[in-house]
Order: C-alpha cells, then sequence, then structure tokens
C-alpha cells in the first residue's frame, strides 16, 4: 500500500505556536511524504520560521496568500495541492503526538474501504499541559472510546455527532479534493461542513482506532473576530435540522445531540442576528422542555432583543 501523507496545516499570525506544530509532524516515525503549509498572516514571521525548517530539508510546500483566504479556502487550497495519496489536516495551534500518522494508516492498510481514520485528542491549555479531567469528558462525549472502535456502522451519525474530529484525521487524498473544504453557508463551521459533506457523498467507511493520535489545543476564551461571536454552533445545528431531517428522526444518536446543542446554537442565533432561526429551535422538540427554565427565559430574551 502506498503511505505518500501529505500533512496540511493552515496557520495565521501564530509563529510560536506554527512552529511546535511543525516539529510535531517532523517527529513522526512515519514521516510525511510533504507538508503544506497556508500563510495567511500579515507578517513575515512564519515564513522565517518555515525557511529555517526548508534549510534544514523539510518537505514543506508553502503558500504565504496575500490577501489572506481565509480558513476555509485556505485548507481548500492546500487540499487541492496535495499530492500524496492521504491527507491530514492540522491546524496550527495542533501537535500530532509521537507515531500518529503511522497509528492512523495502518487503519487503512488492514482495511482498504476505509476512507477516513481518526483517534483520540487529548486536550492542552495555552501552554501546552494535557488537560485530564477534559480529555476524558470531551473523548467520551465524542464516542471515542473502546466500545467504539473500529469502522463505524454510519459515517454520518460519526460526522454530526463529532465523533469524527476537527483535525488530526486522515483522509483518502482522492475523496477530501472531491469533498473539497470550501462550503457555501458553513460560517465558521467549515470543519464540521467537510466531516459531513464526506460522509454523506463518498463511498467508504470512517474507522476509529482507540489511541490517542493528537492534541488540540482548547481556548478559555470565546472565539471572536472582532466584535462578532463565532458561529459554528449555530451552523452546524442548522445544516443537520436543514439538510438531514429524516437522519434526525431516525437516529438516537443524532436526536441526543440536538437536545445537547439547541441552547447554545439558540443563543449564537441570536448573537450572530439570526433571531427568526433561533426562534424556529426554540419552540423545537429539541428545545421544548427547556423554555421555562432560566436558561430558555434568557434565550428568549436575546432573541427579542436581537429583533430589535
Amino acid at each position: 500500500m502506498k503511505k505518500r501523507v501529505s500533512v496540511c496545516i493552515p496557520t495565521c499570525n501564530r509563529p510560536d505556536y506554527f512552529e511546535k506544530t511543525l516539529r510535531s509532524v517532523l517527529g513522526q516515525t512515519l514521516g510525511p511524504f510533504e507538508i503544506l503549509v497556508g500563510d495567511d498572516s500579515s507578517d513575515e514571521d512564519t515564513t522565517e520560521v518555515v525557511q529555517q525548517h526548508k534549510e534544514d530539508g523539510a518537505p514543506i510546500q508553502y503558500f504565504h496568500n496575500e490577501p489572506s483566504f481565509g480558513q476555509a479556502r485556505n485548507v481548500d487550497h492546500l487540499f487541492q495541492k496535495a499530492e500524496g495519496d492521504f491527507i491530514v489536516l492540522l491546524h496550527d495551534d495542533d501537535l500530532l503526538l509521537p507515531g500518529a500518522l503511522e497509528t492512523l494508516i495502518s487503519c487503512f492498510a488492514t482495511h482498504s474501504d476505509v476512507v477516513a481514520a481518526f483517534g483520540k485528542q487529548q486536550i492542552i491549555n495555552a501552554d501546552g499541559h494535557v488537560k485530564t479531567e477534559t480529555t476524558h469528558g470531551i473523548n467520551e462525549g465524542y464516542y471515542r472510546t473502546a466500545e467504539h472502535e473500529g469502522r463505524q456502522s454510519s459515517n454520518l451519525r460519526s460526522a454530526i455527532v463529532q465523533q469524527f474530529p476537527n483535525d488530526g484525521y486522515m483522509v483518502r487524498a482522492d475523496a477530501a479534493k472531491a469533498v473539497g473544504y470550501d462550503h457555501p453557508g458553513a460560517g465558521d463551521a467549515c470543519d464540521f461542513a467537510f466531516g459531513v459533506e464526506l460522509a454523506r457523498t463518498t463511498q467508504g467507511d470512517f474507522y476509529y482506532t482507540d489511541a490517542y493520535v493528537s492534541q488540540y489545543r482548547h481556548s478559555e476564551e470565546s472565539i471572536v473576530r472582532g466584535e462578532e461571536v463565532a458561529d459554528t454552533a449555530y451552523r452546524a445545528f442548522k445544516i443537520v435540522t436543514e439538510q438531514f431531517s429524516n437522519e434526525v428522526e431516525s437516529d438516537p444518536y443524532v436526536k441526543k445531540w440536538l437536545r445537547e446543542r439547541a441552547p447554545v446554537a439558540i443563543m449564537m442565533a441570536a448573537q450572530n442576528g439570526f433571531p427568526r432561526d433561533g426562534f424556529r429551535w426554540f419552540v423545537s422538540r429539541y428545545h421544548r422542555p427547556r423554555i421555562l427554565s432560566p436558561g430558555g427565559i434568557r434565550r428568549f430574551l436575546a432573541l427579542l432583543k436581537a429583533l430589535w
């Protein structure tokens, strides 16, 4: 089996984190065929980091995007430029654990009909220390546990309930290119939209291996863009309720996900200027039991404020 792995790293104005990310790739037991870096930075600091590693022989393809592409277009550009047989996406503040590429590619070697493979994530803080309780809780909540190891019975369920992670996975390059990463209407939920589209449109199984393969850096603050609140929860909820209504009705895992995500999706709808969507979800079966709760009242007032 071919083992040419292209690791794609989109980055923007985080040279210190980026270098740690890059080193985690270069230190793999299975060396990458190539590392593609898409740089949206407004300065040359990341360029200098890349140049230093290229001089040491690192197999880096570097693209400094001027003007910047934004996350979705940046990732899509890297996917399309990749020449390997497999693609791994790694955001510029996350890390691959030692042996990750070897662990992930073994899933394809053993199961020829697998289209994407992923494992557990450790959650780390800004300083790189593992948050043990958070790590355990997130992997449990996203069904990344021993009893779920192996081929997934439903790729779409895996994508919707976020068992399929936002990065640190391995996917067949032809499938990633065909699906693309820049989906209209996805907003900040471009990672989520990619997983869902990959599940919906490609042949082959998702495979979960019950091993830690990456570290996800968890920010203690909300993601903001100036005064605009990130709309990830809103966009993900909208994708599922509007595009996959049949799956919602038949899958208890997806129903549970919708019940758990409804409150934050409603609040994000209010904060991002989509109160009509928020009101529709507010009275839906996924939120109805919470309408008269203190949180439900807060969400109702936020929706009213957004209308004015």
